[in-house]
């Protein structure tokens, strides 16, 4: 028989005195930043109960934490739960002193999942507003409200890199009408890999201040010290007291970590990619092979078979993605990174790594050992037009179609176990149910021997006076019930992070800032993609995922990096173009070969250099904000040193009663 499914809800309520102080101590010990009143500076300070007074809005209970900050807390709680000793919950599981409970449980499926409620009033807002607000800004507040900060920057990033995208599609519409990309334009690639150089400076530089702005107003840009956050639940390690706190903190030697980095990730990834290549090698051979032959087959099937190398090498991209994702995250766990934001930055990195390799090296392939820029500019059509469709059915209609028919059969097995004789107490009423939404978090979990029945809630038959009105009672309950918002979240799939969102943006970048020379209208097609992108990723997020739980962040972490050392190989590769292109022998056509090289050469650093300069003129802080900022700081300043005379004075006047004090019983003696 399957096993029998447990369903646990957390429910914070706003008028348990109870609930709100745990959530205070749970604010205090997540460092959350909450906003002071105006008399003390009215900017965004951490949390601490014993200062409570002097915080914004703490006595109102519905207005001090928002939905994303409960539900953030009541998951500290439930990972901060620890074995207080070696324990076993069954012959194949147990617990070592002070592992963290959940993530083993949910490892080893004894949890199926944990996830957050939706509030289904904000939906419908989000729905109206950011979804099919295509006329309105992007409600980048309410985003951050709701779903927390990860997840708003990147909309705030996307929706920046989608208006800087305007420049490379109206420019590469203007060359592809009046310029001639072919060998005979001399001045055209130049043109293009110096414009595409700028832009894509520009973009960044600009987007790190668009994002001190967005940290800053949410509270995170000048988070604390990393070794003062907490560790992730399943960071191992011997304990031993900090040096900065003195508790006894668990630790883990950082040469450990670079051994396994230096040792195992290192030679793994290598081979991954090496064996990537190869296959990608083996494709482009195949497909020459192939091209070559059909050329004496009928037109028909030649058609069929010059299409086989790329359906295999399709098959083989998507193996290949889903196996080394797997290796990645093993290699990720054995790394034993500290915190959150470490581990998903190591993670990213080896996908990154995986997928430049795989996406790009046919295209470097094409351009750098066939020379070949008009089969290039195929591949670039091909590549850009196929991702994009292929892309969206897999991020939005397959998943879509997934839930509505998950959606359906739930809907049947209820109405099924409706007619029969047990009745949900869960689902009495839509009214009862939408204000369990908010601040909600549900777990399901399969039953176990070790579980305690007294924590098992089942469909429960209703009790009836007499036999005689069972029936009818039933079908008056019948009536009333509907289907459980917790019940219809559990077959919605899970949204675990960005990763998958900003590696598609990754690819798209690269696209652009690298080939826009081949194919001019680069630009364009990801312009029309990212304005369908917007608001596509808010669809899912809103009508076809789970809640996710927030994640805090202080910028786009990792892809900050990334999108910086593809702007910098997209220098080299605009470079390599112009080579191929034979731009300079039409410009210079008394050098020799070597002397074609070493220009090149000395181009590649003129650009660098443009690059580096640039990108130091553009400060990552505004201006107005420096200034806010040190306006802060003199007030912050000023308050100290008020306060320090005020201390100095009550001491002075302490000491001063003090000797009164004595030279009045001197006196009497």
């Amino acid at each position: 028989s399957s096993p029998k499914m447990t369903t646990f809800q957390i429910r914070v309520l706003d008028a348990d005195r109870q609930g709100m102080s745990n959530l205070l101590k749970g604010a205090q010990e997540l460092k959350m930043r909450k906003r002071l009143i105006e008399e003390v500076g009215g900017e965004l300070q951490e949390f601490c109960i014993e200062d409570m007074e002097l915080f914004e809005d703490v006595m109102d209970e519905k207005k001090f934490f928002t939905s994303c900050e409960r539900q953030t807390i009541v998951r500290h709680y439930l990972m901060s739960l620890r074995a207080a000793s070696f324990e076993s919950w069954s012959d194949d599981l147990s617990f070592s002193i002070d592992q963290s409970i959940i993530p083993v449980l949910l490892s080893a499926g004894k949890i199926q999942s944990i996830f957050p409620l939706h509030n289904r009033e904000t939906l419908n807002v989000l729905l109206h507003t950011w979804v099919g607000g295509f006329k309105h800004h992007q409600p980048i507040d309410l985003v951050e409200e709701y779903f927390g900060m990860q997840i708003a920057l990147y909309f705030a990033w996307l929706s920046h890199y989608t208006k800087a995208l305007i420049f490379p599609a109206v420019f590469g519409i203007l060359c592809w009408l009046l310029l001639p990309y072919d060998k005979n334009a001399a001045l055209y690639y130049p043109i293009v890999a110096l414009c595409t150089m700028l832009w894509a400076t520009l973009f960044l530089e600009s987007w790190k201040r668009t994002n001190s702005s967005y940290t800053y107003r949410y509270g995170t840009f000048d988070r604390p010290s990393k070794l003062l956050e907490e560790p992730r639940p399943q960071f191992y390690g011997y304990w031993e007291p900090s040096a900065i706190t003195g508790r006894l903190e668990r630790f883990y030697p950082r040469w450990c970590r670079c051994m396994t980095v230096c040792l195992v990730t290192v030679p793994v990834v290598g081979v991954c990619l090496l064996f990537v290549g190869l296959v990608a090698l083996g494709h482009m051979r195949l497909q020459e092979i192939t091209d070559r032959k059909a050329q004496k087959w009928p037109f028909l099937l030649a058609s069929l078979v010059s299409y086989l190398p790329m359906i295999l090498h399709a098959i083989c991209i998507f193996v290949f993605n889903e196996v080394y994702y797997k290796i990645a995250r093993w290699l990720t766990d054995r790394e034993n990174h500290r915190l959150e934001e470490d581990y998903s930055n190591a993670l990213v990195a080896k996908l990154i790594l995986f997928q430049f390799v795989n996406i790009f090296y046919a295209s470097f392939y094409i351009a750098f050992c066939q020379k070949d820029l008009d089969l290039l500019r195929q591949h670039l059509i091909t590549m850009l037009v196929t991702r994009q469709i292929t892309g969206n059915l897999k991020e939005y209609f397959l998943p879509y179609g997934q839930t509505r028919m998950r959606q359906a059969w739930l809907s049947v097995r209820f109405d099924r176990n409706i007619g029969t004789e047990h009745i949900p107490l869960s689902g009495k009423t839509d009214e009862s149910n939408d204000s369990m939404d908010d601040d909600s978090v549900k777990a399901t979990s399969k039953s176990s021997p070790g579980l305690s029945q007294e924590c098992i809630t089942e469909d429960t038959d209703v009790r009836r006076r007499n036999e005689g009105d069972q029936l009818t009672k039933q079908a008056s309950l019948v009536k009333d019930v509907s289907i459980p918002p917790a019940e219809q979240e559990q077959i919605m799939p899970n949204y675990y992070d960005t990763s998958e969102d900003y590696l598609e943006m990754f690819i798209q970048f690269g696209f652009v800032s690298m080939f826009t020379c081949a194919f001019p209208i680069c630009g364009l097609l990801a312009l029309l993609n990212n304005i369908l992108e917007l608001r596509g990723d808010a669809w899912k997020l809103v009508v076809i995922f789970r809640r996710p739980f927030a994640q805090p962040a202080n910028g786009i972490g990792v892809w900050e990096h990334a999108f910086d050392i593809v702007s910098y190989v997209a220098i080299a590769v605009n470079i390599g173009l112009i080579g191929v292109s034979g731009s300079l022998e039409l410009l210079f056509p008394h050098l020799r070969s070597i002397d074609y090289v070493l220009l090149l050469i000395a181009i590649e650093h003129l650009f660098f250099v443009l690059r580096y300069g640039l990108a130091r003129m553009v400060p990552p802080i505004p201006s107005s904000l420096e200034r806010k900022m040190a306006t802060l700081e003199h007030k912050r300043r000023e308050a100290l040193r008020t306060l320090e005379r005020e201390e100095r004075r009550e001491a002075f006047m302490r000491n001063e009663q003090h000797l009164a004090a004595g030279s009045d019983s001197v006196s009497r003696t």
